[in-house]
Order: structure tokens, then sequence, then C-alpha cells
């Protein structure tokens, strides 16, 4: 379950003097803030309360209703129906209970906590879960399209505190803290892990390795948490190839020509092989030599087809803990 009931649903108010006060106003606030802390009227935390804007009235009888708050401390303010403060407790531990089997009590650290990612061969949602699809989260006025729910809130306020802007965007932009605006029916986009494996940052808390040193990135660089890049295929450029520098020469005599027009500063027209003898009865073939560079346009060689740089790789679905 990931509410609890709180311990004076049902419970009628008293002021000072022990009389029941009808319409008493009811708030709830994250420990130690002035952020609202959003109560629900079921346990699923999907139907939000409360029926005011503002707070939650008890009845003509001063009988609170049933209400549930997700596991956060918190704190409580109560006031009358004119406005007076009855009490306002801060600091009230609430913590989700600890799961057991087996006759004992699981240990922390080797429970998922909030953030904690897994792979699974399960596509859909898993309970206790969001996918990493870059779709969103927020509460259930959000109007987020992965998951919409109270339960939501402590991921929400993970990643916001964990990655910017350009990973995990806020809807309408962020404000003073991720706890504000997950209670302003923002949505936080969840980081984008289709089709992508993860990375050791380059740093990690030491100093960089420089084993990224000239990976492409799309997002961020190669010591901050969330960024992403890589290509599935490549084509090689020029500036790729082997550095090779071709040398030789050309020389010898040359027969029957046709195209050459000039060499140097000397035109040349000479026949076919037929009457060569006939316009030039000295020799039937004129020799050339080559002093400088020898300039010449051929095929291109190869088509610039893109290659495959996938390693072997087998498909799950990433999931991050709630």
């Amino acid at each position: 379950m990931p509410a609890f009931s709180w311990p004076l649903s049902r419970q009628t108010v008293l002021d000072l003097n022990g009389n029941a006060v009808a319409g008493a106003q009811l708030r709830f606030f994250l420990a130690g803030t002035t952020t609202p802390l959003i109560a629900y009227a079921d346990d699923a935390l999907s139907v939000p309360l409360p029926a005011s804007p503002d707070f939650i009235p008890s009845d003509a009888y001063g009988r609170w209703p049933r209400v549930y708050l997700p596991y956060r401390n918190y704190k409580e303010e109560v006031r009358s129906a004119a406005g007076v403060l009855l009490w306002n407790d801060d600091g009230i531990a609430n913590p989700a209970p600890a799961s057991s089997g087996g006759g004992g009590t699981v240990p922390d650290s080797e429970r998922f906590k909030t953030g904690d990612p897994k792979w699974s061969f399960e596509p859909g949602q898993i309970a206790g879960f969001v996918r990493l699809n870059a779709l969103t989260i927020g509460n259930a006025a959000s109007g987020a399209t992965e998951r919409a729910n109270a339960d939501t809130e402590a991921l929400f306020i993970w990643l916001w505190s964990r990655l910017d802007n350009t990973v995990c965007p806020v809807s309408g932009g962020r404000g003073v803290s991720g706890a504000v605006d997950y209670a302003a029916g923002k949505t936080l986009g969840l980081p984008d892990w289709r089709g992508r494996a993860p990375f050791g940052l380059d740093t990690m808390g030491n100093s960089a390795a420089n084993r990224l040193t000239g990976a492409t990135f799309d997002q961020g660089n190669s010591s901050t948490s969330g960024s992403y890049g890589g290509r599935a295929t490549n084509t090689l450029a020029q500036a790729n190839l082997p550095a090779v520098a071709p040398t030789g020469s050309v020389t010898g005599a040359l027969n029957n020509i046709t195209a050459l027009t000039s060499i140097g500063s000397v035109a040349i027209t000479p026949g076919g092989a037929g009457d060569a003898a006939a316009k030039n009865p000295v020799a039937t073939s004129i020799p050339v030599s080559f002093s400088s560079p020898l300039t010449f346009t051929g095929n291109a060689l190869g088509s610039g087809t893109a290659f495959n740089g996938m390693p072997g790789f087998g498909l799950v679905t990433w999931h991050q803990k709630l």
C-alpha cells in the first residue's frame, strides 16, 4: 500500500475548552517547509483532498473525513472555522514500512530505493517503478503521460535535484524546488533510455579516465549524469582514411596521340597511326617526358555507405524505482 490512514481520521476535533469544532480547517505540509502535502480520500492515492481549495474541513459535528497520506514526514496545521490556530505540529515521522518475509525484515541495504534502475523483460509497467521512456510523471492532477499519481512524488524530486532540465524537462520551466513544482501539478520528463545502454561516467569521483575522449554526445558531456550520445551506424569521411602520400613518375613514348593539344607552349597535332609516317617521315612516335606533376581525374572509389558499428546486444526495458 503506497499510503497510510491519518490517525485522526473520523475523529472529532476539539477546541481548547473541549468543544467540538464544526468546520475546522486542516492543512498538511512537507515537514519543515511551507510546501503543501496533498492528502487523499483513498489508499491508492488517486482521489485528492481537500474539498476546499485551501483546507480539509471537518463536518458539522467536528469530525474529520477519512484521510490518507503518502509515506513522507509531514506537518499538520489545524485552525477553527474562524481561522484561529488550534495546533501546528511539525516533523511528524511517517516512513514507509519495511517489507518482510520468511520471518525477518529485509535490510535497507538490500531494498530498491527511489531512483534505483533495473532492467526487465517485462515491457509494460511494473508496480513501484516507471519506465525510462521520455514520458512524464507528476501528481494525480498533472496529466502526466507515464504515471500521474501521488506515489511519483519522491522520484519527481529525486530526478529534479540530480538531472537538469535538458534531460528531465519540467512543464512550464523549473521553479524554486522539485517539491514546489510537484505540488503545482507540473510534469517532469523521464530520462530517455530507449535504445541506449549505460556507460560509467568518465570521472565517478576520481580524475577523468579519458576513455570517452572523442565520443559524440547529443546531450551533456563525459562527466555529467544523464548525458547521452553515440550512433548505431557511421560513415567514414575522407579525413578518416589512412594517411597515404602516393609517389611515382611517368616516362616513355606516346604513340597514336589523337587528343593531346599542347605540351608547354608547343602545339602538337599529329595524325592517327595510319598516316603518322606521311606527316612526320622522321619518326613514327613522339617521345614526351613529364617533369611537373601529372594531373588527372578518375572515377570515385567507394560509395560512402554507412557501416554498422553496433556490438552484440539484447533488448530489455529499463525501469526506475518510485
